[in-house]
């Protein structure tokens, strides 16, 4: 999956849960160190689909393998 922004950053929204997005931002908010980013500029992030079974129930979650800047 390839999520991009055009201009600005790019800014997702979700209600929370166990959707996708969610999962997706939750990882990236608990893997990446934001005061290393560059102000400008932008950043690739690079995350695996990961998880555990718990009884019958599949816990995912996204973890972050790789940030890296990228030059445009």
């Amino acid at each position: 999956m390839i999520l991009d922004g055009l201009v600005g950053s790019l800014y997702l929204s979700s209600g929370g849960g166990v959707d996708d997005i969610s999962l997706i931002k939750e990882g990236i908010e608990e893997g990446v160190d934001f005061s290393t980013l560059p102000e400008e500029g932008a950043t690739q992030v690079i995350l695996i689909e990961d998880g555990e079974w718990e009884d019958v129930f599949w816990h995912k979650w996204y973890t972050v393998v790789r940030t890296q800047r990228i030059m445009i």
